[in-house]
C-alpha cells in the first residue's frame, strides 16, 4: 500500500496539514480515519473546505481503515493518513492497519486525564502511552514532530512520568545575636565645691 504518513492531529485536517504538510509531502490524498467524523457530513464539509482542489479526501473508521487502503491499490498517489487520538490508531492496528511508522503530530493537554508533556504540541495521558509503548515495541516507529520545520524527535520508549526538578534547599541556620555587654555607665563624679556667697562692700563678716 502506498501510504506514506500517519500522524495524530486532534484537529485532523487544519493549516498545519493542507499549507505544510501537504506541499512537502506531495500528499494526493488525505484518508481521515475518525468513526465520529465517517458519519458527520457537516464536519466533513468543514475540514475540506481548506484542501486543495488536487487533493482528494476521504473518510473512514477505524475499522475499515485497513479495508479501504486495500481497495485503493495505487502506488503512485501518496496518502496521509490523520488519526485524532491514540485509541483511534490502535483499533484501526488491531483491525488489520499496517503502519510503518507514526507521526505524533499535535494532541491537548487534558488536565483530567493528567496528561504528560511529550513535545510542546503533544500531550498523552497514561492509557495513551502505554499503547504508544506498546505500538513501538512491536515494531512501530514513533517520532514527535508538529510541522517540517521541526527537528523530528524519537518517541522516549517506556516513559516514566518525570520526577519534579528537586531544588537544593539552603539551610538557614538561625543567627546568633551577639551578646553585648551592658555596663551601667560610669559617671565620673564631679567635685562640687561651695559657692562664697558675694560680700556687699562695706558690711561686716
Amino acid at each position: 500500500m502506498p501510504v506514506t504518513w500517519a500522524r495524530i492531529d486532534q484537529k485532523l485536517i487544519h493549516g498545519q496539514v493542507t499549507a505544510a504538510w501537504v506541499p512537502f509531502l506531495r500528499i494526493g490524498e488525505i484518508v481521515v480515519i475518525d468513526d465520529c467524523v465517517k458519519s458527520d457530513d457537516m464536519t466533513q464539509a468543514i475540514l475540506t473546505s481548506g484542501v486543495p482542489y488536487k487533493v482528494a479526501t476521504a473518510f473512514t473508521t477505524a475499522q475499515e481503515a485497513a479495508d479501504y487502503l486495500a481497495s485503493r491499490p495505487d502506488p503512485f498517489v501518496r496518502r496521509m493518513l490523520i488519526f485524532r487520538d491514540v485509541p483511534t490508531v490502535k483499533a484501526a492496528v488491531d483491525s488489520g492497519l499496517l503502519l510503518e511508522s507514526l507521526n505524533l503530530g499535535n494532541l491537548s493537554y487534558l488536565p483530567s486525564a493528567n496528561s504528560l508533556r511529550l513535545s510542546d504540541c503533544f500531550y498523552a495521558a497514561p492509557d495513551d502511552l502505554e499503547i504508544l509503548d506498546n505500538l513501538a515495541a512491536g515494531g512501530l516507529k514513533l517520532f514527535l514532530q508538529s510541522v517540517p520545520a521541526d527537528k523530528p524527535k524519537p518517541f522516549p520508549s517506556k516513559l516514566v512520568e518525570p520526577k519534579p526538578v528537586e531544588s537544593k534547599s539552603i539551610e538557614s541556620k538561625p543567627v546568633e545575636p551577639k551578646s553585648v555587654d551592658s555596663k551601667p555607665a560610669e559617671s565620673k563624679s564631679v567635685d562640687q565645691k561651695p559657692v562664697k556667697p558675694n560680700s556687699a562692700p562695706g558690711s561686716d563678716p
